[in-house]
């Protein structure tokens, strides 16, 4: 049992390890570790163009997050108890904002940055024709994202983004402005009924309203 422990760490370590060096270009994010929000320099992460698969929040306020809170929302969201090893691991990373959660089905990252999502957000309002979608891209400076960390979901891509929403779910506040999902680059107006949407894994619902 201890060695399948071991095992299971390392691994979720590995993945980690990959998911941070995607997600970031250079080292300089803040460590620190236990929690917080990110503070990269400009163009240090890398966005949905780079192909990484998300669910993101754009937020008109940056929303810190501990260690704990990671592991109450994974419980809340997924109905079983998370720590820092086993099938079901939910615990901050080295660097700052970031946390990895890991069940059984996949993994995923969880990273909350104050800073813009876009690197140019003027460009990115131009491309999208809705007002108020308009109005959230030019009005956010701080997001949350649910990356996937490893290999999809084996039940397909649909499942995959179920469980990425009912954990991002737990976060979502009045600070929220839009959800974008980065496989089509879709992004929509937060309305508060999408709350209890993507805390049941009912993305469609969102994204098709």
């Amino acid at each position: 049992m201890r060695a399948f422990l071991v095992v299971s760490v390392v691994v979720v370590l590995v993945l980690a390890g990959l998911w941070i060096f995607r997600r970031f270009r250079t080292s300089t994010a803040e460590l620190g570790g236990g929690g917080g929000v990110a503070t990269p320099e400009p163009g240090e992460f890398r966005q949905s163009g780079d192909q990484i698969t998300s669910l993101v929040l754009l937020l008109k306020e940056p929303r810190a997050i501990s260690e704990r809170e990671l592991q109450v929302a994974a419980e809340r969201a997924f109905g079983c108890p998370f720590g820092h090893n086993g099938d079901y691991i939910a615990a901050a990373m080295p660097r700052q904002g970031l946390f990895i959660v890991r069940t059984p089905e996949m993994g995923m990252g969880v990273i909350t940055v104050n800073a813009p999502y876009f690197a140019d957000v003027a460009a990115a309002a131009e491309s999208v024709q809705e007002h108020v979608v308009v109005e959230a891209i030019q009005g956010h400076s701080a997001w949350l994202a649910v990356d996937l960390v490893g290999e999809p979901h084996a039940d397909g891509v649909a499942v995959m983004y179920g469980m990425m929403a009912m954990l991002i779910g737990q976060f979502v506040g009045p600070e929220a402005l839009a959800v974008m999902r980065t496989s089509d680059g879709k992004i929509v107006a937060y309305v508060p009924a999408f709350a209890d949407l993507l805390r049941r894994g009912e993305v469609d619902a969102i994204f098709e309203s």
